[in-house]
Order: structure tokens, then sequence, then C-alpha cells
């Protein structure tokens, strides 16, 4: 019982931050490929 109750928090604790991690890592990929769409559409404006 005690076991289980000292693991929760721990699996808690861990939960939120791979998902901002997560969170994090999609935002940054989505203004990485905004900055690649911007840079292909100069090239082709050049």
């Amino acid at each position: 019982m005690t076991k289980t109750l000292s693991s929760e928090p721990a699996t808690n604790d861990q939960r939120p931050h791979q998902l901002r991690r997560q969170l994090l890592e999609k935002t940054v990929k989505k203004c990485q490929y905004q900055q690649d769409a911007v840079a292909t559409k100069q090239r082709k404006l050049a």
C-alpha cells in the first residue's frame, strides 16, 4: 500500500514534464517548419 502511494507522485511529476517537453518540441518543430517555408518562398522570389 505504501509502495504504490510513494511511487504514484513520482509518475505524476514525470508525466506533466514529459508532456511539456513534447509540447515544446512540437512548437519548435512548427517554428522551424514555418521558417523553412518562408525561406523557400524567398528563394522562389529571388
